[in-house]
This record gives structure tokens, sequence and C-alpha cells, in this order.
């Protein structure tokens, strides 16, 4: 069992290879169009490029969000 291994230096830098470069079952999407694929490996990390805040579109989802909301609350009291 895992849970009786003694762990040494060289046997977690083992099991840390074996975990990052094993293959991957990845499952998504949305039922009925459920995606499987296999990834070889973990894709490596990569930073997203950064994009100027727009405020207009902060503000126009802030009220969408608000008005959401507020429908869902006064659809809620009528039931």
């Amino acid at each position: 069992m895992l849970m009786d291994i003694k762990w040494t230096p060289q046997l977690t830098a083992k099991w840390q290879s074996f975990y990052d470069n094993a293959a991957r079952d990845v499952i998504f999407g949305r039922s009925p169009f459920v995606k499987i694929e296999t990834l070889a490996t973990l894709p490596s990390y990569q930073d997203l490029e950064p994009i100027q805040c727009n405020w207009a579109s902060r503000q126009k989802a802030s009220v969408l969000f608000v008005m959401v909301t507020l429908i869902a609350k006064k659809t809620l009291v009528h039931f």
C-alpha cells in the first residue's frame, strides 16, 4: 500500500516524474456533446497575455448581473 511506503527523496522524485509524464483521460463538454481525449502529458504552464481592462464592459456586466438578480428574486416571490 502507498501508506506503507518509506518515502525517500529518490522515491519522491520517481513518483513525481511518473505523475508529470503519465497520460491522462480528459472528459469535457456538456451532454450530449461530451468529448473524451487522452493527453500524452500535461501541457506546460504558460501565462496568459495581459489585457487592458475595459471599464464600459465591466459596468455593463454589473448592471446585467443586478437586473438578472432582481428578476430572479421577483420570479421566486410569485411561486
